[in-house]
């Protein structure tokens, strides 16, 4: 049997279509990890992983499928970590790929801010007031719209009231007791959510305008808030 050469190791390494498959490449053989850290071989981009609505996870592109522990609830994603809650109504975050886990607030328990917020440049024609958030959490079951997960310490959601997008902004930190919310920010029609260079960035779905969200994030202080 003739063995593949190195330059032709190389190639082979690029046909593989997953992270996982060219991580466990060099692990069959020194020939093969020498070949893998000769050229240098970039990673594919990471493929998407298909979360069922009865909470089962299908693997692109092997097709294999993942069942999440019994008695939890899938809510949203953020890369590869995954939002869940549990039957007794406890929230945490689950890694996809290395099943590490980040303890959230339950989606009843939160801790109103009551702190002015500045709001600039918003187009108030047509908007009604649909009151704060402590006003209508209680009216439906929470949904989570976005989710972003900032940083190690610092975790934010759009959480709305039933199946529409009206809600508002959620921080919290991984460990604690409460989502901290404003006690004085009128809820909104909020779609979509990205964190870029320190600000969350959100779509008021009535007005179609950009929400730049500042954030005050204390890293001595454990309440994060929307300022």
């Amino acid at each position: 049997m003739v063995r593949p050469t190195a330059r032709a190791r190389g190639p082979g390494v690029l046909r593989l279509p997953t992270r996982g498959d060219r991580g466990r490449f060099p692990a069959i053989c020194r020939q093969w990890r020498y070949a893998v850290q000769q050229y240098h071989l970039p990673l594919p981009s990471p493929l998407p992983w298909l979360v069922l609505p009865d909470g089962s996870i299908f693997r692109v592109p092997h097709g294999e499928t993942f069942h999440l522990p019994e008695g939890t609830r899938y809510h949203n994603s953020c890369g590869e970590w995954l939002m869940m809650s549990r039957d007794d109504n406890s929230c945490f975050l689950l890694n996809a790929f290395t099943k590490a886990t980040m303890p959230l607030p339950s989606l009843s328990s939160y801790c109103p801010i009551d702190e002015p917020v500045e709001t600039v440049n918003v187009r108030d024609i047509g908007r009604e007031s649909h009151g704060t958030w402590i006003d209508l959490k209680d009216k439906d079951y929470i949904s989570v719209n976005a989710l972003v997960v900032c940083s190690t310490q610092l975790i934010a959601a759009l959480v709305a009231v039933g199946a529409g997008n009206l809600g508002t902004v959620a921080l919290c930190r991984p460990g604690a007791a409460a989502w901290s919310v404003s006690a004085r920010e009128q809820c909104g029609w909020l779609s979509g959510m990205v964190f870029f260079q320190g600000k969350l960035y959100a779509i008021d779905t009535g007005t179609e305008d950009l929400l730049a969200i500042d954030i005050v994030d204390e890293h001595d202080n454990a309440t994060p808030r929307v300022s």
